[in-house]
């Protein structure tokens, strides 16, 4: 077990009206700050046997999809998406200069390996990609990238590993007992096998009918289509639809004990401001809201009134040099303690609260950040 850091909030009685779970007593929210470290490497990581990257990178970057939507891999964009994986993986194997790496550089990582997800099998060959060294320095445990890339990486190389890096196996020279000549297929009336073109995967919107009671106009998933491919799925949100700007602090007109069933829904209502990160936020002007969703046992800690918040990725901070205060997420908490503006709270049903909603998501009202303070790991035993 290792020292991390927690954020300390009290509620704003003010604020919060109705049955919620934040009202009185104070709120601790928690950014994990720093560590020391119980080995120079981390494990190499047990995939679940139903683990499947393909879904699991498509979540990855549903964010980054909706700015930049259709990316065009053409060499140009391998090119920079190799020199940032470069970049990055100097900075975390050599442990130096890690607070310049930005989320716009981890978004790059995340979207080469969305690339090698789409992917042709005959192009895993092809030396000018070197997919196998991508992959291998991803899901290095030494070169500490965070876990879930690290578990995509992984799962890619298995794969692959078992399709021999899409290098068709040398064919065995057959013997004058077996050999099968093109003339003997005719005069047998044996057609020769045709290679079946590989489909492109194009992602295809479905919009329910306008009365469907969940993703109708009136129904709680209002204006979120699926969009499919044949790797992906993902919820997106309607073009036509304008999102309401979740970038204000206070209610921002959500009344306490609002519920979605999906994190989407919420961020379509302006209540938080990603439809997968727990933190939304910036180090100028503080903390917006988090998502209480009981990812990291053994330092999160909910009572309801009281609430130990760890910051992002701090699982991954493998190594007592990663200050994680430089977390852009964690700098907008503290900052909220300067500020004193209040954080919204959204918990889900995967918290460890027992008041914690029994599915979905739920706005249980504004908390004030006070302060952080040291914790430990009892999952990895490092942060």
């Amino acid at each position: 077990m290792v020292d991390s850091d927690f954020v300390v909030l009290s509620d704003d009685e003010s604020s919060v009206t109705g049955s919620n779970a934040g009202t009185g007593g104070e709120t601790q929210v928690g950014p994990v700050a720093s560590a020391e470290q119980t080995s120079d490497e981390q494990p190499l990581l047990q995939l679940p046997v139903d683990f499947d990257p393909r879904e699991a990178i498509a979540e990855f970057v549903e964010d980054y999809l909706l700015k930049h939507p259709s990316p065009e891999f053409d060499n140009n964009l391998l090119i920079e998406l190799d020199g940032v994986l470069r970049s990055v993986a100097v900075k975390f194997k050599f442990k130096k200069d890690i607070e310049k790496i930005t989320e716009e550089d981890m978004d790059k990582i995340s979207l080469l390996l969305y690339w090698i997800a789409l992917i042709k099998k005959e192009e895993l060959a092809q030396e000018k990609h070197n997919i196998k060294g991508k992959l291998q320095e991803i899901g290095d445990p030494s070169y500490n990238f965070p876990e879930e890339q690290r578990r995509i990486a992984q799962a890619f190389s298995k794969e692959f590993e078992a399709d021999n890096w899409g290098v068709p196996p040398e064919p065995k020279r057959p013997t004058k007992a077996t050999r099968v000549t093109t003339r003997s297929r005719e005069r047998s009336g044996e057609r020769k096998p045709i290679k079946a073109k590989a489909e492109k995967s194009e992602a295809v919107v479905r919009y329910p009918p306008k009365d469907h009671k969940i993703f109708g106009s009136e129904g709680c998933m209002h204006h979120i289509p699926i969009s499919q491919s044949k790797y992906t799925k993902a919820y997106i949100l309607d073009d036509a639809y304008a999102q309401k700007d979740f970038r204000t602090f206070g209610h921002n007109g959500l009344e306490v004990g609002t519920c979605w069933p999906l994190q989407v829904a919420a961020w379509r209502d302006g209540a938080h401001g990603s439809r997968m990160g727990g933190i939304s936020g910036t180090a100028d002007r503080g903390c917006y809201s988090i998502v209480v969703s009981g990812a990291y046992k053994g330092l999160d800690r909910d009572t309801g009134d009281i609430l130990y918040y760890t910051t992002a990725n701090a699982h991954d901070a493998a190594d007592k040099n990663i200050n994680t205060k430089e977390n852009g997420f964690t700098k907008s908490l503290i900052r909220s303690i300067e500020t004193t503006n209040p954080v919204r709270v959204l918990r889900t049903s995967k918290g460890d609260w027992a008041g914690a909603p029994r599915i979905g998501m739920r706005y249980d009202g504004l908390y004030k950040v006070l302060s952080y303070t040291a914790s430990k790991s009892e999952e990895k035993g490092h942060i």
